[in-house]
This record gives C-alpha cells, structure tokens and sequence, in this order.
C-alpha cells in the first residue's frame, strides 16, 4: 500500500528546578506523604450536548487514544487519535508522536469522519484560514485535507515536515536536513513552497532558496540560531560560515557578515542581529567562545558587546523591544540597555528566564529558582530543591513539589503538590495531588491525573484551590487530558483507550465555588 493510500483506508516550555519555599512552609515539603487517602467523590456535572455527565464525541478502537487537543474546523471538531505501543511502559512519558489517525465530528459527535491516516499530525495556520493541513513525516510530505471526508488528502508540497514549516506572507520554508546514511551532516536545504490558486487541486510551487546551510556547528554542536525566516526574508549560516539575508519574493542572496559561527536575531523584524565571531577565544573544541557583536540593520551600526558562547544565551534579544538585551559571557551574565549601552552585571545563578517587570529578572538553574533585583542587586529565592515548574503567571510561578524518593526517576507519573509561590508574598498550596499532565482551567480549578499506571492510564480528578477538595472525573482515563476550549474554558476533553467505554469524552465542570 502506497504512502497516501495508506492516509485514507476506507498538539508546556518544561523547565526544572527544585522546591525548598521560604522560611515555614519548607519543613511541609520536606515531610509530607502524598499518600492516596480515601477515594473522591464524583464532580457533580454540568450540563453539555443535552447530558449533565461525560459525552462520547468519538468511539475508539482498542489502545487508541487522543494525542492533542481537539480543535474547530468550521462547524465540526477534528480529533487526532493515536495508538499505544510496546515500549510505552518503558518511556519517562507516552509517545504522542507517532502515526495517527484523523477524524472529524459534529460538536456532539454527529457524522464521524475519517479524512487521514498514518499522518504525524495535523494542523491549521492563521496565514491559511479554512485550510486543514497534515504532515506525512515518513513519506515526506505536506498534505491538505478534505473536512467532509469525500476525497484522498491532496499533497500539496513534498517536504520533510516532521517539524512545524514556516510560515511567510509568500509561502511555507522548510528545513531540510542533509544525512549521510544515519549521520546528521549538520546541513540542511532551504526550500520555499509558494501557495497554489486552488490548494484543493494543485501543488505548491518549490523553490530552492539555499542548498545549503548550516543547521549545526561545525563539530557538530546547536549554537544559537542558524535560520531565522520574517515575513519577507530570512538569515542563515552557510557552510562557508556568511551570514545571509536571503529575499522570499525574489530570492536575491546578500552577505550580511563573514565568519560566522552562530547568530541571534530578534523575532519579530530581523533588525538586530547578535552574531559571534568564528574565531575562538578559548580552548574549548566542544564549545568555543567567541567575540560577540551586536549589529542594527536598521542603520548599519555595530558594536562590540563581550565575548562568549552564544548558545549559552538563547533568547538573548526576545526583550528588545522593551530596549534591553541580555549575554552570558566569559565574565558575567550581562543585561544591556539598548539605548546607551550600559549595562548591569547579574550573579551567575543559571540562565535568565524571564523579565517579571522593568527592575526584576526570574533566573533559572537546576534546582533553583531566583528572582534578582536589577537596581539593589539583592537576590530571592523562590525555591531550592526537588521540583518542577508547571506554569508562569504574571504575580508568580506554579510548582509541582515531588517527593525526595521520586527525584532520580524522571517519570511524569510521579505525583506531588501544586503550589503557587508569588514574587511577593506567601506560597499557597493548589492541590494536594498533581502530575505534569495537569490541565487548569481558567478560573484557577486544574484537571489532574492521578494513580497513573504502567499502561499511562489512571484517575482524572478536579482540584479546588479555593476548597482544598479533589472530586474524581473518570478513571481508566489515558494521561493526556485537556482543557481545549473548543467547547467552552470549563469542559474537559479526555480518552479512554480500552474496554466498553473506550472513546474521546467531554465533560462540563460545575461552576466553580463562590466565597460566602
């Protein structure tokens, strides 16, 4: 059976750190049990598709189960269903990329349709609104989908799409890279796919911007960016280490810069480039430093800003349009002003995660979260220990809190407690039990996944924050939940991949507790 008879037969940024909060509440990390206690009641549901209980949208075969999110296309849901496999058991997580099948419903599960088979995923873009799309990463090819079911997907560009295109006002760029046998050369293609008049019927229009780039050091190693794509051009390193500014429309080649060994840019414009130097100034084979430069293309301006290793400083300009840069160099880690070029040096507490405000940065290492005070200098830390950060707010970061005897095994079926720690203030405790599979939705209750097993299945539950109490959704549920929004911020989406009641489920939370 061919690629595409085969596809008609008939979707966290997980950072780590650890946990040891201010002062009192440390010693309740340090010595809880997380025990299962007795079991949860049921949630009370609310009402959807005319049931006040779970809803089967989708039946399921035996071991299928829901691999990302349900999305809207026009009046019908389309769902992505994947399959178990033998080494499942084996994972720190179960595999979510893989052949799948896909299928659209009515919002209730009306008139099930299978419009693809044996895709990595489908997808939609905001470039290309009412256009479903699906990759077919083992045949190497981009396809567009018929929502009705009526006719074979259509292949619209050959391409290696096992990772996200990139989308342009003029087309799609891929990436493609270059292996001899199973080596990874470090090199890839670079390849625009211009939009057909009818996506239905003809191809793309392939192009080859550039044979060849880089998409590694040369030993080997990813250092910063080594392409970039805007709207209307992109930058590369090509193998004779130039750093390139190539036009999407016409495809005209400029040499922005000689003797690159890695670039950052921002990501919005293009306009600021940071690229480091090919000549080392370390002794490091692995990881050679170099002299770092910053340049505005706007004004053709340059300046020399430190010297380093620009992979250490990923992300080192996503703040520049709030006129600030940050290097992890030789000597210090380095926030510039854009405007004059001063600067403030940061103590080496890991990399700067985030910028809270104007004067505060979030610094990240293993086991250690810190906020740093730009102006004082002075130094809080969040947390110090076992831990995993689950979700950023604006007033503070979500902590799944493990147990010691977990730390070493690096499994998402660990539990532990979900805690908010604010920048200010006191920590306060979400839910008593958590996994890294859990879903919140928007008024501050979270889906969570509990009693998870070898076969990735176990007992989906509600958390209260305001109420400390957890109420059981379903059991038998495969890890994966999801709080999709496609049918409203309060329902929750989830698969049952075996028995009578295999399928994918919605569920309407209750309104959430009001405080007398």
């Amino acid at each position: 059976m061919s690629g595409r008879d085969r596809r008609l037969a008939g979707f966290d940024g997980v950072v780590y750190g650890g946990v040891v909060l201010r002062g009192t509440i440390a010693g309740v990390f340090g010595l809880a049990a997380f025990g299962c206690g007795a079991e949860p009641s049921y949630v009370e549901f609310a009402e959807i598709c005319g049931e006040a209980g779970p809803v089967r949208v989708r039946v399921l075969g035996p071991g299928e189960r829901l691999n990302a999110p349900p999305w809207q296309f026009g009046d019908r849901m389309v769902y992505a269903v994947g399959r178990a496999t033998a080494e499942d058991a084996k994972k720190p997580t179960p595999s979510s990329q893989m052949p799948m099948t896909v299928w659209t419903t009515g919002p209730c599960g009306e008139a099930p349709r299978r419009i693809a088979e044996g895709v990595a995923w489908a997808f939609m873009n905001a470039q290309w609104p009412g256009v479903l799309l699906a990759c077919d990463a083992a045949a190497g090819e981009l396809l567009v989908l018929d929502p009705e079911g009526g006719a074979p997907p259509h292949v619209l560009a050959g391409m290696d799409c096992s990772r996200f295109p990139l989308w342009t006002a003029h087309g799609l760029v891929s990436v493609t890279r270059i292996f001899e046998g199973e080596v990874d050369t470090g090199l890839a293609t670079l390849q625009l796919h211009r939009f057909p008049g009818d996506v239905y019927r003809e191809p793309a229009q392939t192009v080859t911007l550039l044979d060849r780039v880089r998409t590694l050091s040369r030993t080997g190693q990813p250092v910063g960016q080594m392409v970039r794509v805007f709207p209307e051009f992109l930058l590369a390193v090509t193998p004779e280490d130039e750093l390139v500014r190539v036009d999407l429309d016409g495809g005209a080649v400029t040499v922005v810069q000689t003797g690159v060994a890695a670039f950052e840019s921002d990501y919005l414009e293009g306009r600021y480039v940071l690229w480091q130097d090919l000549t080392p100034t370390n002794d490091d084979p692995d990881r050679p430093a170099g002299k770092l430069f910053l340049r505005d293309r706007g004004d053709s301006s340059e300046v020399f800003v430190g010297e380093g290793v620009l992979a250490y400083s990923w992300g080192a300009l996503r703040y520049i349009d709030r006129g600030v840069f940050f290097l992890d160099l030789v000597e210090s880690i380095r926030m510039f002003s854009l405007s004059d070029l001063g600067f403030t040096d940061l103590p080496r507490l890991g990399r700067i995660n985030m910028m809270i405000d104007e004067r505060r940065v979030l610094m990240e290492k293993w086991r250690a979260l810190n906020v740093v005070d730009l102006v004082s200098g002075a130094v809080t830390t969040l947390y110090d220990g076992v831990g995993q950060i689950d979700r950023y707010r604006e007033d503070g970061v979500e902590v799944l809190v493990l147990p010691v005897c977990c730390a070493g095994e690096n499994t998402w079926r660990d539990e532990g407690r979900l805690w908010f720690i604010p920048y200010e203030g006191t920590a306060r405790q979400l839910a008593a039990r958590a996994t890294r599979f859990g879903q919140t939705l928007p008024d501050g209750r979270r889906a969570d996944m509990v009693d998870i097993g070898a076969d990735w299945r176990g007992v989906l539950q509600l958390s209260d924050p305001e109420t400390g109490e957890a109420l059981r959704i379903d059991e038998g549920v495969f890890a994966r939940p999801y709080v999709a929004g496609v049918f409203g911020d309060d329902v929750v989406v989830y698969s049952i991949p075996r028995g009578e009641r295999a399928g994918v489920w919605i569920a309407r939370m209750p309104p959430a507790s009001q405080d007398e």
